[in-house]
């Protein structure tokens, strides 16, 4: 019986898989989003030119590096590779002509010992877990972001600051706020990406610097800053 009505309608039944079929290849299929705490990088970029620099396995030794051009004056960005490595680079730039200027610009002494800075496209890339644009470069909120990190609590303000300063001397950018009488509290960073401190977090978390269990808070959410004047 079945075999009959194949026969009989077998024009139709072609037609209903070819449908079937078209719209099957016409529904996008969606790309998954990228881990906790790792933006995703934009398809289209304004400047699409970077210079790089330093290339490892390890996300912390690579955002070391990024760090200590930040504090140069570079605006820099941490891409994850598709090969589950760590790149650093500058920028970016509209042109490669500018680009290639702005790596010529740069002192050889800044690079690590047998580095290869290159300039290429800032595409293809996984995500970026790291990214950090001096003030001046347009982003104003470089230095106070939102995101902190509490670590220490204590009803002297002598003590707080000791705490602060001792943090601040192993790399930590510290403050202190007065969140109630009597009581002052140590911060870590005035992070303007999650991902951003996230990653300090951990870091200060790994140095001792940070009890575990430590979480992510806001500085708006805390009282009158005391430290740095």
């Amino acid at each position: 019986m079945l075999s009959k009505w194949l026969k009989k309608n077998i024009t139709h039944v072609k037609l209903l898989l070819l449908i079937l079929l078209a719209a099957f290849l016409t529904i996008g299929v969606e790309c998954p989003p990228p881990p906790p705490g790792e933006e995703k990088v934009p398809e289209s970029e304004a400047k699409p030119f970077s210079i790089f620099i330093f290339k490892h396995s390890n996300p912390n030794t690579t955002v070391r590096e990024a760090e200590f051009f930040a504090e140069k004056g570079y605006p820099c960005e941490v891409y994850r590779t598709v090969d589950n490595d760590y790149m650093v680079a500058l920028g970016g730039y509209t042109t490669q002509e500018e680009a290639d200027s702005i790596l010529n610009s740069i002192p050889d002494s800044l690079f690590a010992p047998n580095a290869n800075p290159y300039v290429g496209q800032n595409s293809g890339f996984l995500g970026v877990i790291y990214s950090k644009t001096p003030p001046d470069q347009g982003n104003e909120a470089f230095q106070l972001g939102d995101y902190c990190i509490p670590v220490y609590n204590t009803g002297n303000y002598n003590d707080a600051t000791e705490f602060a300063e001792d943090i601040f001397e192993k790399g930590f950018y510290t403050e202190i706020y007065e969140t109630g009488p009597n009581d002052f509290t140590v911060t870590i960073g005035a992070f303007v990406t999650l991902a951003e401190a996230e990653f300090k977090l951990r870091e200060a978390i790994f140095e001792g610097v940070a009890p575990r269990g430590s979480e992510i808070a806001s500085r708006a959410a805390y009282g009158t800053r005391l430290y740095p004047q």
